[in-house]
């Protein structure tokens, strides 16, 4: 009950700030921005850990998401995994990321995706320390398929489908996060 009384009056006058399709894109992410800076705060007085799953806490993230970031973003609250959605990183927005374990996952669409650009986004954020894994958006739809979904296949083709799945997609990540969230 005391950390409840010490939550409410660490956070008197603080509020989130509301996020809806209706919002332009500019004040979209900046109401983003603030709201990851509260976050922050929260974490730094003990109240939340980046490394928990109250994504929400930030904003109503489905009412935003494009097809390609709604179909991920089931996976990654499915598997639990402490990703957040445009995730505010340098001057930049990551599709999703964790900013304990430094890892991004973009989902690529084709509207969007320019290699150049991305190549240049990707290391400037490599020399933040950041893994970024990028994935298409074909392949974020269906990131959390396993092999033995497609029984028809032979072993080898289902472990080799495996194999580039764990490589590039939400399975790679796992591991890849793994540590931090043992730690906590």
């Amino acid at each position: 009950m005391e950390q409840l009384h010490a939550l409410n009056r660490f956070m008197e006058g603080k509020q989130f700030q509301r996020l809806h399709s209706g919002l332009d894109l500019s004040e979209r992410f900046r109401r983003i921005r603030h709201n990851y800076a509260l976050f922050q705060q929260l974490v730094d007085a003990g109240f939340e850990s980046w490394m928990g799953t109250n994504q929400y806490a930030i904003g109503d993230w489905v009412s935003i998401f494009t097809p390609i970031e709604a179909a991920t973003w089931h996976d990654i609250r499915c598997g639990g995994l402490p990703l957040w959605p445009q995730l505010p990183v340098d001057r930049f927005f990551v599709d999703f990321g964790n900013p304990i374990a430094k890892i991004a996952l973009e989902c690529d669409g084709a509207q969007w995706h320019d290699e150049a650009k991305d190549a240049r986004r990707d290391a400037i954020l490599r020399d933040l320390g950041w893994k970024v894994w990028r994935a298409p958006g074909w392949r974020c739809n269906r990131v959390m398929e396993r092999p033995d979904d497609f029984p028809e296949w032979s072993p080898e083709a289902q472990e080799e489908f495996w194999r580039q799945r764990r490589a590039e997609t939400m399975l790679g990540i796992i591991e890849e996060i793994r540590p931090y969230l043992e730690m906590e």
